[in-house]
């Protein structure tokens, strides 16, 4: 069987998603983000191949394994403050506090895997009241709790201090350059590959099936005259007769030669069809 050949962003998005989640729910959010269905066990050799680590063990949810993102300081601070908070809010007082980004789903599948209940159904049943309606804020927190909230207030106008505007870079731990397009959103919409975004604003969104690839294999190279559009099949036989160098003129070569290789293929299955 091929090796499957995933893109830059795939691989960019289980490297994000991956701390503190088990590989069946990485599998699971793979496939709903891109429309795919590969197993626990694809996403088990996509993190071998990219020294992937999601810091736990076990099985999965119902294992309350060891989990090295959620320290036990983090560990505190949910177990004080998860009753009565939905997933999205809980995460963004985690994020704030302790100066990370974790997604909405990680948190979500620390709380069932240790059975942490928030008390909330996800929706107000129609008349419900809110449960601090009408009440002062000492009525439903205790003062401890109350002094604990201070740490995440922001003062008006006050920007976090890992804030980031629009336009900023980083490198991921593959090497890509990130670069934020927009201020809100998840985090992987909200910071984007660079040559992605490049490609796109001159010739529209890479097509399914296709990936990009740099011209000189220098990932922080993200010139337009520097990538080129190529279809996963083309890539699997260049990858496959081992043609690529860091010389660009080789390299479009290796292009074409991938592009015949392919036809020949296909003129071959064909041939054998008939």
């Amino acid at each position: 069987m091929a090796r499957l050949i995933y893109t830059e962003e795939q691989i960019a998005y289980v490297r994000e998603i991956a701390p503190g989640t088990f590989n069946r729910e990485i599998a699971a959010l793979f496939n709903e983000r891109f429309d795919t269905n590969i197993t626990a066990k694809k996403i088990t050799a996509l993190k071998r191949n990219h020294n992937i680590t999601s810091g736990t063990r076990g099985k999965g949810p119902g294992k309350n394994p060891p989990n090295k993102i959620f320290t036990d300081e983090i560990v505190a601070f949910i177990n004080q403050h998860y009753k009565g908070i939905s997933n999205t809010g809980l995460t963004k007082m985690i994020n704030k506090q302790f100066g990370l980004s974790l997604e909405t789903d990680q948190v979500k599948n620390y709380k069932n895997r240790n059975g942490l209940d928030s008390g909330l159904k996800g929706y107000f049943e129609k008349g419900q009241p809110p449960v601090n309606k009408g009440k002062k804020q000492t009525e439903y927190m205790s003062q401890e709790a109350i002094e604990r909230t201070k740490a995440t207030r922001f003062q008006k106008g006050q920007p976090p201090i890992n804030y980031r505007p629009v336009g900023s870079e980083r490198y991921d731990k593959d090497g890509y350059i990130m670069v934020k397009v927009q201020e809100k959103g998840r985090h992987q919409d909200r910071w984007r590959l660079k040559h992605s975004v490049v490609w796109e604003k001159a010739n529209g969104p890479v097509p399914s099936g296709y990936v990009l690839m740099f011209l000189d294999q220098d990932k922080t190279n993200c010139t337009i005259d520097n990538l080129r559009l190529i279809s996963r099949s083309d890539l699997v036989r260049i990858n496959q007769n081992g043609l690529l160098t860091n010389e660009p003129s080789l390299n479009e070569v290796a292009i074409t030669v991938g592009k015949m290789l392919t036809k020949m293929g296909e003129l071959q299955k064909n041939d054998q069809s008939h």
